[in-house]
């Protein structure tokens, strides 16, 4: 499919899927948010995070990984330490954004896009490292 070595097919993909499951993750939330129709925001939130989350195990592990596993159990323990490692890159990204944005102070729009930026970036990869030596190694 590609020319290029496998990292590089490799990062590609997991770029390409990781725009996609942002696209899941900002449609589940919305849609949530419209069916559920609550004042808060979290259970929205969650559903947004547990749909983009099952959509990247699969894009992963199908595209861009490619990695097969044996059996149920095999499958269940690999969707189980993907799940747990993208919750704890989910805990890194709410501890930086509280560090960054709420600690500071800061009230400027402009500068909380800033740190959502460049906090997206280092989940990203994070995830790219965690989910290629912990879950598909």
């Amino acid at each position: 499919m590609f020319k290029c070595k496998f990292v590089k097919r490799e990062m590609f993909l997991y770029v390409i899927f990781g725009f996609l499951t942002t696209v899941v993750s900002f449609a589940a939330y919305f849609a949530a948010r419209w069916l559920f129709d609550t004042a808060s925001s979290l259970p929205a939130a969650a559903f947004s995070w547990f749909c983009a989350v099952s959509f990247a195990y699969v894009a992963n592990k199908l595209w861009v990984f490619r990695k097969k596993q044996d059996g149920a159990v095999g499958l269940f323990r690999e969707c189980l330490k993907f799940f747990a490692v993208r919750g704890v890159t989910l805990l890194a990204d709410l501890l930086i954004m509280f560090l960054m944005v709420d600690l500071t102070g800061f009230a400027n729009n402009l500068y909380e896009l800033f740190v959502r930026v460049v906090v997206s970036l280092v989940v990203l990869i994070l995830n790219y490292i965690l989910s290629k030596k912990i879950v598909f190694k």
